[in-house]
């Protein structure tokens, strides 16, 4: 691409015309935010930085290029909430094991796998499992 047919060569070119004017430098800057040349625009700010005409409003210019660099770096203002713990998927686990070990010790005939050391146990294994990662959830 040519300079001529470079969108931010012509945009710099009219901002250059109507200095003066903010809406001039906001419209460079979402232009040049929009086509992801951002450094392009603070590179001709910056070289008019020392100017003593049109120092000040480089400058100023500069700023937006900053603030807008930074806006496309910023997370969505929408953040996440932090996943919860599933209490419910934990207490139906719970209750399954509670409600399977006696019909298991019954069938098979061995009253000790209904003490109450197995029931501590169940709870401990339930108590001990990242239900947030299966969940599917990172924690």
């Amino acid at each position: 691409m040519s300079e001529a047919q470079d969108p931010i060569e012509q945009a710099w070119i009219a901002l250059q015309e109507k200095w003066d004017l903010d809406e001039q430098h906001r419209a460079f800057v979402a232009l040049a935010a929009a086509l992801d040349r951002l450094p392009d625009a603070a590179g001709r700010y910056r070289a008019l930085r020392d100017d003593p005409e049109r120092g000040a409003e480089a400058s100023k210019g500069l700023q937006r290029v900053l603030g807008a660099a930074l806006a496309t770096l910023s997370p969505d203002r929408h953040t996440p909430m932090a996943p919860k713990t599933n209490y419910l998927l934990a207490a139906a686990a719970l209750a399954c094991l509670w409600i399977a070990t006696p019909v298991v010790a019954k069938i098979l005939q061995r009253p000790e796998l209904a003490q109450p050391w197995v029931f501590a146990f169940e709870l401990a294994v339930v108590l001990l499992i990242p239900w947030r990662r299966l969940g599917g959830r990172s924690s």
